[in-house]
């Protein structure tokens, strides 16, 4: 199995919770399936809404599915232009002082006193990929993308490096970079490329982590030290007695919760 992550690129979309979708849409409807999201984490909706606020508007925003609460709108800093908004920059469902929008369907509107963000960059991975990668939830990475080539027209090439990248493991994704719209457009990439990831995750307190098999030996443990990492310890691994011991003692192990 590939451990390049494979790019998806996210617009403006929306989160509803049930009742808040009935307001929009009515009482009878159904939020009809248009578009996968990763491996088992939802899919967009056939159904759109538009946002308006007092100096602007952006329709055909679509809606994700299941549905579930905080509703809010998740857009990209460029396509906020259209709003007059300036959207912080969260985490999912993030929304506490973030601004106010209005949403507007086909059959009611609805007032969200806090609900525009722009999306954190993301790895998304289940839990087998990130403990190959020796990767944590909340871990940082940083990520190198190339970008597309076109070399009859000889164009110059956008290719960076990505950082604040913020690690988000659950079995809902295999291995996806989730990036916005203004990162794909500035960098010329396109929904399936592929990133490299630089070196393991650095957790809260800027500590990077050893990539290891699912037996961690002594020589890991030694490798750790000399490389100033350290190493993740998650469900289903083993650790030998010499590892344990080692490993606690110079305090280089993190147990998943």
């Amino acid at each position: 199995m590939s451990l390049l992550p494979r790019i998806r690129i996210l617009g403006p979309r929306v989160f509803l919770s049930k009742e808040h979708f009935a307001r929009l849409f009515g009482a009878d409807a159904r939020l009809e399936f248009r578009q996968a999201l990763g491996a088992q984490a939802g899919f967009l909706g056939v159904q759109e809404v538009a946002a308006a606020s007092p100096l602007g508007r952006l329709t055909g925003i679509p809606v994700v599915g299941p549905l579930g609460g905080p509703s809010r709108l998740e857009c990209p800093a460029g396509a906020a232009t259209a709003l007059g908004l300036e959207p912080p920059v969260r985490h999912s469902g993030d929304v506490e002082g973030a601004p106010r929008i209005t949403l507007l369907g086909p059959r009611g509107h609805l007032e969200l006193e806090h609900g525009v963000i722009s999306l954190t960059r993301r790895l998304a991975c289940s839990r087998e990929n990130a403990r190959r990668l020796g990767l944590l939830e909340g871990d940082r990475v940083l990520c190198a993308l190339r970008s597309r080539r076109r070399t009859e027209v000889r164009e110059a090439v956008r290719d960076a490096i990505l950082g604040e990248i913020f690690v988000h493991v659950s079995d809902d994704w295999e291995l996806e970079l989730l990036l916005d719209s203004d990162d794909a457009h500035a960098l010329r990439l396109a929904e399936g490329d592929t990133a490299r990831l630089l070196g393991g995750g650095l957790n809260e307190g800027g500590a990077g982590r050893l990539a290891t098999g699912r037996l961690v030996s002594e020589k890991d443990i030694r490798a750790a030290r000399e490389q100033g990492l350290r190493i993740r310890i998650s469900r289903g691994m083993l650790l030998t007695p010499a590892a344990r011991e080692l490993g606690r003692e110079w305090d280089l192990l993190d147990f998943e919760a």
